[in-house]
């Protein structure tokens, strides 16, 4: 089987997307604990000063907090999903444009997404002030799968034979 020069420009392509996107993935795991907290605190001011979220003053101080912690643990979480979604997008096309045929594709881009998703949860063990979760793990494949299902979703979007 012959290969172009410009199939095999997107299957370098592709896969340097998906080793990058793991390297981003494995340093925001290295941060320490404290780190990661001070950067999802931030986001989280950034989001109630943004969305005007006040409480009134006779808002109990304990409702206000539980809201708080609320938020940043959901952010936290929304990360989790968002981190994998895209990777679980960028390796279903690398999978693709390596030839494997759709369903074997499926399964291993997700092989791939969740074994890298315990890889980097029994990472953060042993990061100080960070702990592995096996929820962490599950978040992290709900975001791949949906990932990958929407990569040939896009692809099929884009052909020149999709019809709205």
């Amino acid at each position: 089987m012959h290969i172009s020069k410009k199939q095999k420009l997107h299957l370098i392509l592709s896969w340097s997307a998906v080793i990058v996107w793991m390297l981003v993935i494995f340093t925001l795991s290295a941060q320490p604990g404290e780190e990661s907290t001070h950067l999802s605190d931030k986001v989280a001011e950034i989001i109630l000063k943004r969305t005007n979220i006040v409480f009134s003053q006779d808002t109990d101080i304990t409702t206000a907090t539980a809201f708080v912690k609320s938020l940043k643990y959901l952010l936290r979480k929304c990360a989790h999903l968002g981190e994998y979604f895209i990777l679980g997008i960028l390796v279903m096309n690398a999978v693709r444009a390596s030839k494997v045929p759709m369903f074997k594709a499926i399964v291993l881009s997700a092989l791939i997404c969740v074994l890298y998703a315990v890889s980097d949860e029994m990472h953060q063990y042993f990061v100080p002030g960070r702990e592995a979760q096996v929820t962490d793990v599950l978040i992290d494949g709900m975001g791949a799968l949906a990932g990958i299902g929407l990569r040939p979703l896009i692809k099929r979007r884009n052909s020149p034979s999709y019809v709205e």
